[in-house]
């Protein structure tokens, strides 16, 4: 067995048979969840900037039905900021890190490899938002179905995980200026793909019409360290451009 399987899931009932405050209960699931997150997506070539991301892949590779990415997504979204109380919370951290432990399983152990995932029962979950047509300034999506056809994608709104939007790229004379490079990205780079939408009309189905589009880098380079890829000494220019694409504290 994977030492990091077994660490995974010593961890999930120590906490439950061990530690009876559940505040702290909740701290310590809530890291377990992240520490499975970052290792499931971790086997992908796929660089992370957020852990948005990362769940949000996960359930696109897992193929994990729309209900339980919205108890993934509710899991990630107390890690940044604590909304639930603690009992609630509880019932969600629970299951939601024993189906990641199954994911987790399935990955690393011959055994498990081929054999259908266990998948632990659904918690009741919070109302999720209604839809509704309001206007937004700026929001950060995954793409995640790209539907040429319709010139349409199907995407994750960070500030709302527990539903799918369709973002329309082509609407004439709004932002069809963006829809060949957009295409293009998607066709050479793949999905999922980080977008920034700004100046947003939202409609009744749960559409995103934007007036721009950016495609999110996966990486931010201080330009000004371009000129300092050559110095004195020994190491070669390529290792030092290397270095510059290394992550670091602040990316």
């Amino acid at each position: 067995m994977s030492v990091k399987l077994h660490e995974f899931e010593k961890q999930l009932y120590q906490v439950g048979n061990a530690i009876t405050d559940e505040k702290e209960r909740c701290f310590f699931y809530i890291k377990l969840f992240q520490d499975l997150v970052l290792e499931l997506s971790d086997t992908s070539s796929l660089h992370f900037n957020t852990l948005f991301a990362r769940v949000s892949f996960i359930g696109s590779r897992y193929q994990i039905s729309r209900p339980w990415m919205y108890a993934f997504q509710i899991a990630r979204r107390e890690l940044k900021q604590r909304q639930s109380d603690d009992k609630t919370l509880l019932k969600i951290l629970f299951p939601v890190i024993e189906y990641l432990v199954s994911l987790y399983r399935s990955e690393v152990d011959p055994e498990y490899m081929g054999v259908e995932v266990t998948i632990p029962t659904l918690p009741k979950l919070p109302v999720s938002r209604t839809a509704g047509r309001y206007k937004k300034k700026f929001a950060r999506v995954i793409a995640i179905e790209f539907h040429p056809n319709t010139k349409t994608i199907t995407i994750l709104d960070e500030e709302f995980p527990d539903s799918h939007f369709i973002l329309e790229y082509a609407v004439q004379g709004v932002n069809d200026i963006f829809a060949d490079t957009l295409e293009l990205a998607v066709s050479e780079m793949g999905l999922p793909l980080i977008l920034g939408l700004v100046d947003i009309e939202t409609t009744d189905e749960h559409h995103y019409i934007p007036s721009f589009i950016v495609i999110m880098p996966d990486l931010l380079l201080d330009v000004t360290s371009v000129a300092q890829i050559t110095h004195s000494g020994s190491d070669p220019s390529a290792v030092n451009m290397i270095d510059l694409f290394l992550p670091t504290d602040s990316t």
